[in-house]
Parts: structure tokens; sequence; C-alpha cells
């Protein structure tokens, strides 16, 4: 059993991820100096690599800033399958796991 309506999910989930694209595309400015000097298509700045883990050269944390775009983009897509799953199964995803692994 889904512990959230799926409308509410939705309700919570559609604005910040809406206020989120805003930022990121110039429609609103957050507040901050840090947010304003950094790059709005991809993540950056302070808070991507806080504890200075990928600093060995600058392609390299180029090359990590589009991985991480790419794996934010494959957790919305497996997020958006739950939903579809609760909606076709009435069954939340690790019901449905636990489920196929009886079936193993």
């Amino acid at each position: 059993r889904v512990p959230f309506a799926l409308v509410g999910v939705a309700l919570i989930h559609f604005p910040l991820l809406a206020l989120a694209e805003l930022f990121r595309v110039g429609k609103i400015t957050p507040p901050g100096k840090q947010f304003r000097e950094m790059d709005r298509m991809y993540p950056g700045g302070a808070f991507f690599d806080p504890l200075g883990y990928s600093v060995q050269t600058e392609e390299d944390l180029e090359i990590l800033k589009v991985v991480e775009v790419q794996h934010g983009r494959l957790a919305m897509v497996a997020n958006f399958v739950f939903y579809i799953e609760a909606l076709a199964y009435q069954k939340g995803p690790v019901e449905l796991l636990f489920n196929y692994v009886h079936l193993i």
C-alpha cells in the first residue's frame, strides 16, 4: 500500500521541480552570491564537490559534472517508473520487488 496518495505526492513534487527549473533557466534569481556565479546548466561551484575529491584536473571535473546530470536524469526516470507501478499494481516498489524475488 502506498502511504501517500499519488496526487498528494505530485502536488509536492511539481512546484519544487518547477522552482528548480526556473532557477536553472534564469527566470528566477536565487538568493546568495554563490548561486549567481554557478553554471546554470550543470552542477558546480562549492556545492558540487565540497570535500575536493574530484580536483585532479579541470577536464575530470567537467566530465564528473556531465555524469552527475546523467545520473540525475536516470534517477528521475526510475522515480517515474515507481509511480507507474504504484498506479498499475496498487503496490509500492519494495513490495513488488519482494513479490518478484519470491517468484525466482
